[in-house]
This record gives C-alpha cells, structure tokens and sequence, in this order.
C-alpha cells in the first residue's frame, strides 16, 4: 500500500489544497467510467426514464431531415391546431416539455398552452394527424417513449399506435404537417431535443 508523503514544509493550507484535488480527479474517473458503460450499451436502447431536459424544463425538437422543429402552426392557442415543421426560432409553439406518466412514458407539452401533443381522435391509423390538445388521463394517443437512435436522436413512439411521429413524405419544405406513421427509421422520424436558439 502506497503511503501519502508530506513534503517538508507544506502547509496544512498547502496540503488541504493537493488532497482536495485527489477527491475531485478520483470523481471526474468514475464519472467518466460510468460514461464509457452507458455509452457501450449502443445507440439503439429504448429510455425508460427521459433522458435531457428535466420535466420543468422546455426544449425545441429538430428533425434530422430538415432541421426544422416542431412547431404548432401560427402559434395558435386553439384546440386542435395543427403540428407542422419549422424553422428553429425557439419560439413559445416550438418549446416542449416531457411530463412523465409511467413506464418510460410521457407527454409534451406546449410551453404556450399546455396542450399536450396528440394523436387526433386517439387513431391507431398510419397518417393520423398530429394536433394539440388540451391534456387528459390516460390520454394514450398523447403518450410517447423515445428510442434512441444515433448522435442524439430520438424516435418518438405513440404508446396507442406504436407509430411514431412523422414529417410528411420526409418533406423539407417549412409547414410540411407531422403526423404518425410506421416506424422505419427514416430522417423524418428522427428528432433532436435542443435547448439552443
């Protein structure tokens, strides 16, 4: 066993200082221990708790395929407004937060309404169109689990349907709508989480 040896002459200020930074060098290696073992367990795991923003927080979504977010069209504060892609302005119908319900389930919810992210009608149906709604227990066809995919990506998958949310014919053009639509890993279905401008 390796003895710890005080140089003659350092203080105990000196010596609070060196022992101080051992405890914080041990830390930051088994934080990046722990790291290294997340990240060996692959892009392709399904969250069972949402990992980023905490449930207080809001966060932009940007589609892989476009770069453009989701975004609830105008703004609007209606019932039933529709959910379409575009440009990032990091504006109120464009910032989302995930309201956990159970079993690696959520909610988004509009930071300008409180409306939750919906499948209309409750459809198990590809190409059912996405809207906001005002929230409701259970609210399944409201429900999503993320799936990771790579670079940060996610997948979001309704816990009704089992489809995930999806640009429209992979469009890029701005107000191409959301709806849901058969998972198959395509760029239109992949979203970044964004805190960003």
């Amino acid at each position: 066993m390796n003895k710890l040896r005080i140089r003659p002459g350092l203080t105990r200020f000196g010596l609070t200082i060196v022992l101080t930074a051992l405890v914080i060098l041990s830390g930051v290696a088994a934080e990046a221990a722990t790291t290294a073992e997340t990240t060996a367990a692959g892009p392709s795991r399904v969250d069972t708790v949402p990992i980023g923003p905490s449930a207080s927080e809001y966060t932009q979504l940007v589609a892989r395929h476009s770069g453009q977010c989701l975004d609830v069209q105008n703004g609007s504060l209606a019932q039933g407004a529709n959910i379409q892609q575009w440009p990032c302005w990091n504006g109120p119908g464009q910032r989302w937060r995930m309201e956990p319900t159970d079993n690696g389930y959520f909610k988004l919810v509009a930071a300008h309404t409180g409306m939750c992210l919906d499948v209309v009608n409750g459809s198990t149906e590809w190409g059912a169109n996405v809207q906001q709604w005002p929230c409701w227990v259970p609210g399944l066809g409201q429900q999503w689990r993320r799936e990771g995919t790579e670079l940060g990506y996610y997948k979001y998958v309704n816990r009704k349907s089992g489809l995930c949310l999806d640009v429209l014919n992979a469009s890029t053009v701005n107000g191409a709508n959301v709806q849901q639509w058969d998972c198959w890993g395509g760029y239109g279905q992949q979203w970044l989480p964004w805190q960003g401008q």
